[in-house]
């Protein structure tokens, strides 16, 4: 985990389990060179694909408080389907930065397809395995690989200051059929899911279908982008930490510590702060009453904070 984050999407990760003698891929490095980011290919989602969405609205509404019907975003449908190709057809490439790109690549790779980067809030869950012989990922294998691990990409939870409920799938299996990739993206907006795709190669350019056949009626106020103001001299730190709070969701490292007292010097730059703690998202914010925060020490680590209008930029704690 990296120091000073300011970028919008939510915290992911891969989980896995083993499946007959494949080989899980998890999400560390190969070792292998940076090369460029997987290509947006434009992707309608097959029935199996569909099935696998379905699969994952029943799991998110037993599973998230205040799920939302998710529906598919043609952008997200094309950064899933390209990354999921990428990994099936590279032997050994697992993870969520395989193909080498920048910053939290799941979104880097949502925006390159289209999707607005102001709305770049989400997860990706990935769930890739490798055999030295045939293998096959069906869509409830994928979702069970998906979830079993706690703070991954599915787990996502439904309102990271813009309701979550945009969905993006894509499965890919290599030539020799001997290593299958499943990649889901799911991401906030502040309205309709987006859905033009731009890059995108092949396939349909928009999305078919929803997971879920309602719709969300609530639309909230929209997030502000996170346009860095001219970065100021660091404020002499107490604690030995500078963060950067820019307006919008930050991924930062905090000291441990009374979440008070570490944000101390933070007062005025945020709205709240989020950390997965004991299998559960747990918040923190100065504008609630006491009794509607359950994060009241911060146990070291990464956590998102949702920084205010006034985007402080580096702020010494």
């Amino acid at each position: 985990m990296h120091k000073n984050l300011s970028v919008r999407p939510f915290l992911a990760a891969i989980a896995g389990v083993a499946l007959g003698a494949a080989a899980l891929i998890a999400g560390f490095s190969t070792g292998r060179p940076a090369i460029a980011t997987a290509p947006c290919v434009a992707h309608t989602p097959s029935s199996e694909e569909l099935t696998f969405l379905g699969l994952l609205q029943s799991w998110r509404d037993g599973s998230i408080p205040g799920s939302y019907p998710l529906a598919q975003s043609a952008p997200l449908n094309a950064a899933a389907m390209g990354y999921a190709q990428f990994l099936a057809n590279t032997p050994g490439a697992g993870g969520h930065g395989a193909d080498g790109a920048p910053g939290y690549p799941w979104a880097t790779r949502a925006m390159q397809c289209g999707y607005p980067s102001n709305l770049a809030a989400g997860g990706e869950g990935l769930a890739v395995v490798e055999s030295s012989t045939a293998v096959s990922v069906s869509a409830q294998q994928a979702l069970n690989i998906m979830t079993a691990e706690n703070g991954g990409g599915v787990w996502v939870p439904s309102n990271v200051g813009l309701p979550v409920k945009c969905v993006g799938v894509g499965k890919a299996t290599s030539a020799n059929g001997k290593k299958v990739a499943w990649v889901t993206l799911i991401f906030a907006t502040n309205g309709a899911c987006p859905q033009q795709v731009t890059g995108g190669t092949g396939g349909s350019p928009t999305a078919s279908g929803t997971a879920s056949t309602s719709t969300a009626t609530n639309t909230p106020t929209k997030t502000p982008s996170p346009t860095p103001s001219p970065t100021p001299s660091p404020t002499p730190s107490a604690l030995g930490v500078t963060v950067n709070i820019f307006a919008g969701w930050n991924l930062v490292v905090l000291p441990a510590g009374p979440v008070e007292r570490v944000l101390y010097r933070a007062e005025g730059c945020y709205r709240a702060v989020y950390q997965f703690q004991d299998g559960e998202w747990r918040r923190y914010s100065p504008f609630v009453p006491a009794y509607a925060n359950n994060l009241q020490t911060l146990n070291g680590g990464a956590f998102w904070i949702e920084g205010a209008a006034a985007n402080c930029g580096p702020v010494g704690l």
